[in-house]
């Protein structure tokens, strides 16, 4: 949800705000609702409710795959990424990548840094 009540002080963000307004527009369009609720919090669970008080399971699922055939997101058995989302995860992941393995021989940065590769596939 895009919190329809948001905090005591009830400001609302930019994105917040143009979001309900998307909303306001088609409030039974499922399509809507998935593409919004992925540009804010940028993935799902497939196994989420969110949508499930106005939506059937097999509509969502349905939904989903459009979007997928669309190429507006990754669709994994278990999540649903918005596609330039991922794209910027796979591009930082790379610069880390990168920047590892330009250092010299035995440096080994910082005490916090973890060992892993961050490539995403």
């Amino acid at each position: 949800m895009l919190d329809p009540i948001p905090g005591t002080n009830k400001f609302r963000g930019q994105l917040q705000r143009a979001l309900l307004d998307t909303r306001a527009l088609a409030p039974n369009d499922l399509g809507v609702l998935l593409r919004t609720q992925l540009e804010r919090d940028k993935f799902l669970n497939r196994g989420c409710s969110f949508a499930e008080r106005s939506f059937s399971r097999a509509e969502i699922e349905a939904g989903l795959k459009q979007l997928h055939a669309s190429g507006s997101i990754f669709l994994d058995t278990k999540i649903a990424v918005a596609l330039g989302w991922l794209h910027e995860l796979q591009r930082l992941c790379g610069e880390v990548d990168r920047s590892r393995a330009q250092r010299a021989p035995g440096e080994t940065g910082s005490r916090d840094e973890p060992v892993a590769r961050c490539t995403l596939t």
